[in-house]
């Protein structure tokens, strides 16, 4: 995980892995390399040998936002990456204070 433990994205892994090494019948460890918006977490995964012991739960910041934001990355998202499936979805809501006479965007 490129974020430190006790967040949502990790309780997100701790629970989907906990269900993982139910059903692989192994224990599966959660790893925290938070920093550096993921890129930490992502060169690490990227460098590790591909023997699918290794995996990295991404989100949109590691794998889009970062390769826009900075002129070089130690990891390439589309090169060093495959999808396996999409563990969760979480929509963001845009909230004001109620004193404020917003109606819409």
């Amino acid at each position: 995980m490129g974020f430190p433990p006790g967040g949502g994205a990790d309780g997100v892994a701790r629970i989907v892995t906990a269900k993982m090494s139910q059903n692989i019948g192994q224990p599966i460890l959660v790893e925290n390399r938070p920093g550096a918006s993921s890129m930490i977490a992502a060169q690490y995964v990227a460098s590790a040998p591909a023997d699918g012991y290794t995996v990295f739960g991404a989100e949109n910041g590691a794998l889009v936002y970062n390769a826009a934001l900075y002129s070089k990355l130690n990891y390439d998202p589309a090169k060093d990456f495959a999808p396996v499936t999409i563990m969760i979805r979480a929509p963001l809501v845009l909230v004001v204070n109620p004193a404020f006479p917003a109606n819409d965007l």
